[in-house]
């Protein structure tokens, strides 16, 4: 089975063009308008964020001094570049990278011992 292909026959009409659908030129502008309307998304994400800062800030709560990240976001550094530049303080990636990690620690508490190793139960014996 033969799928969409540049250039076609047909004596040279469709030249350029994929049989069926878009373009080479067409799905560029497609894929650059994605990422233009993804980066914008990030954007205001970004923005939200400060706005969230400021207003614990202005509620009496510390002002935020550094963000550490984690989840498949804290790997793009583009990303990381962009919410340091609108929060005004570093970001960097946390050491565990796992977003449940961090919501652990806080369920458990951040000033909270860690658990105790469970012991072995009687299965296991």
């Amino acid at each position: 089975a033969e799928g969409p292909q540049e250039g076609g026959g047909g004596g040279g009409r469709g030249r350029g063009r994929a049989r069926f659908g878009a373009g080479a030129e067409e799905r560029e502008e497609e894929e650059e308008g994605r990422a233009r309307h993804l980066w914008g998304i990030l954007q205001g994400v970004a923005r939200v964020e400060a706005a969230g800062y400021a207003a614990l800030a202005e509620l009496g709560a510390t002002p935020v001094r550094e963000v550490l990240t984690c989840g498949g976001g804290a790997a793009n550094a583009k990303w990381a570049r962009m919410r340091q530049r609108l929060l005004g303080v570093p970001v960097a990636a946390a050491a565990d990278g796992e977003a449940a990690y961090g919501a652990a620690l806080l369920a458990r508490g951040l000033d909270a011992p860690p658990p105790a190793a469970a012991a072995p139960s009687a299965v296991e014996a």
